[in-house]
């Protein structure tokens, strides 16, 4: 993944990068003078573009889950219940509920995009 495809994916601008992210600009420009995305953020923006911006290093199989794959029963059965969802984030037990309100399966996007780091995080950690 180059910086120039992840510019034209966001309309050119390093602040949208930054802000669909929710870095900072200063960031995102490093990357541009560095000449790389650091992995995670790369993961992150493939998974924020449905695929449309390639990654540069290999996926293991246990990194194949995708941002539509974590709803809230695949959280419940990861972590056991509400509770123990809640407990992952660090919200309450209220905030999980008014996700299942909204719908049985519904997980905010950006928990969806925190759990996904996390995991390729604790995989990388493990190989």
């Amino acid at each position: 993944m180059n910086i120039e495809d992840v510019r034209e994916y966001f309309g050119g601008s390093i602040q949208n990068i930054a802000n669909a992210l929710g870095i900072s600009r200063t960031a995102v420009a490093k990357w541009q003078t560095q000449g790389n995305i650091p992995k995670g953020r790369q993961y992150q923006l493939h998974c924020m573009s449905n695929g449309v911006l390639k990654l540069d290093h290999p996926v293991s199989t246990d990194e194949k889950i995708n941002s539509d794959h974590v709803t809230l029963s695949f959280l419940r059965k990861r972590f056991g219940s509400n509770s123990g969802v809640a407990s992952y984030f660090g919200v309450s037990l209220a905030t999980i509920l008014s996700w299942e309100s909204e719908n049985d399966d519904y997980v905010p996007e950006v928990r969806r995009l925190e759990f996904l780091l996390r995991e390729m995080k604790r995989t990388q950690k493990a190989s």
